[in-house]
């Protein structure tokens, strides 16, 4: 029973860093089509959100 609940979670965080690198490749695109070709409230509202993500990482450490 153990070594199921482990192999769950193993597989929980691998699923889980998988979506977080895709998520962070999409970020990159989206983030150079906005400087690109984005309105200024738009860049604000990115800088912004990328502020808060930043933050995340900050509030560990």
């Amino acid at each position: 029973m153990e070594y199921l609940s482990e192999h769950r979670k193993k597989l929980i965080d691998k699923n889980l860093n998988e979506q977080l690198q895709k998520h962070t490749e999409l970020l990159v695109i989206n983030s150079e089509l906005i400087q690109q070709t984005g309105s200024s409230s738009k860049k604000i509202q990115l800088t912004e959100l990328l502020r808060k993500i930043n933050d995340l990482y900050l509030q560990q450490n």
